[in-house]
């Protein structure tokens, strides 16, 4: 009779590992497991996905997010493809404007806030809005004062109090032009603190950098702490205030000899996100951790587990992976943060900041399990 050694294990739990046979495992990872989440010692079931954001529109959530006005009140917002709505208690959505008509539009929104309004635009409308929290949608790149006819972007964040745009749509009619079309490699900032002013040829410390000499387009930007990374097709730029008002940026593209991760390959774009000081993107090489000083890779030890779910459950030209970051709190823990890679079919791979590991998770849905992009779940 053979008897059998009952051993115990305690945590961390290191999550999924897929870079040895199962045969040669120790008892604190596993090749396979669903719908949990580890944290610590911890192994708990995942909560439930809950999804209350019909429009009454029955458009794309392309923009959640929120702000707080010159009043000191806060709002919460939502943009589909063709209205703006507030988030107003009992939950409904009001409509604050209506934006136009984009129906192929299924991109979400760059956005950005500064001095207690929200901005934010799409390439498909190719229009900049902002909304102070009260009175109608206003474009403020247009008309006689910013000298754009129209003047829209892919991705847009806030750095040193300017208002920046990337990928963008131009159709200038100041003195430096006419002009207009498509500028994929083109990075264009407002006067700081005044998103009114933006013709280089009439204000000083407006501007614009176009990145010739990488041959690829940009695909996202992530504002980390006193800095931007412009994502590339293939890397990664770095954006830092130089504090001169006539150049106010200064742009270096990152190297692997620059102690930066090597063989980033090809980015997905809708994997782009971030949370305070840290962001986070899925290229066809691997998954990256990205702060203000490093970018590493996290993919680890359950990298071809993650991969073989990519490979089979994407459609990479109408449903290609979705990144976004969830945060949780209760009381008995505090912060307790995720990276999280959401495919069709259901599938969600979640990264834990805590203990470093990958657990996969099942919804039932065929659609995305996810939020908006860019939302942050408390």
């Amino acid at each position: 009779m053979i008897k059998g050694i009952l051993k115990s294990y305690r945590g961390p739990w290191r999550g999924i590992d897929v870079s040895v046979p199962p045969v040669v495992l120790k008892g604190d990872a596993t090749p396979y497991c669903n719908n949990v989440y580890l944290r610590g010692g911890y192994i708990k079931n995942r909560p439930p996905l809950v999804n209350n954001l019909a429009t009454p529109d029955g458009g794309y959530v392309g923009l959640l997010n929120s702000f707080v006005d010159a009043n000191n009140v806060p709002h919460t917002v939502v943009a589909t493809q063709n209205n703006l709505y507030e988030i107003q208690l009992p939950y409904q959505l009001v409509l604050v404007s209506n934006l136009g008509s984009a129906s192929n539009f299924v991109d979400p929104y760059g956005y950005a806030v500064l001095a207690n309004s929200i901005y934010f635009s799409n390439l498909y409308n190719s229009q900049l809005w902002a909304w102070s929290g009260s009175g109608a949608v206003t474009t403020p790149a247009s008309g006689s004062d910013g000298n754009f006819a129209k003047l829209g972007a892919a991705y847009m964040f806030e750095l040193a109090s300017s208002i920046c745009l990337a990928n963008t749509y131009e159709d200038y009619t100041g003195s430096g032009g006419p002009y207009s079309g498509f500028f994929p490699q083109r990075i264009r900032w407002c006067v700081a603190g005044n998103p009114t002013q933006w013709d280089i040829f009439q204000y000083k410390g407006a501007g614009f950098q176009d990145l010739l000499d990488t041959p690829d387009d940009i695909l996202g930007v992530l504002p980390i702490g006193t800095v931007a990374y412009i994502i590339r097709r293939n890397g990664f730029t770095l954006m830092t205030p130089t504090g001169v008002g006539d150049q106010p940026f200064n742009f270096n593209h990152l190297w692997s000899g620059d102690g930066y991760a090597s063989g980033t390959g090809n980015i997905f774009a809708h994997t782009i996100d971030s949370f305070g000081s840290i962001g986070c993107c899925v290229s066809d090489e691997d998954i990256f951790a990205i702060t203000v000083s490093s970018i590493e890779p996290i993919g680890g030890i359950a990298k071809y587990a993650i991969y073989n779910d990519i490979n089979t459950n994407s459609d990479y030209s109408n449903f290609p992976p979705i990144g976004y970051f969830l945060s949780r709190f209760n009381y008995r823990e505090s912060l307790y943060l995720t990276y999280n890679i959401a495919l069709v079919n259901g599938i969600v791979w979640t990264y834990s900041f805590d203990d470093k590991s990958w657990t996969k998770h099942t919804y039932p849905s065929t659609g995305f399990p996810c939020p908006p992009k860019g939302v942050i779940i408390g």
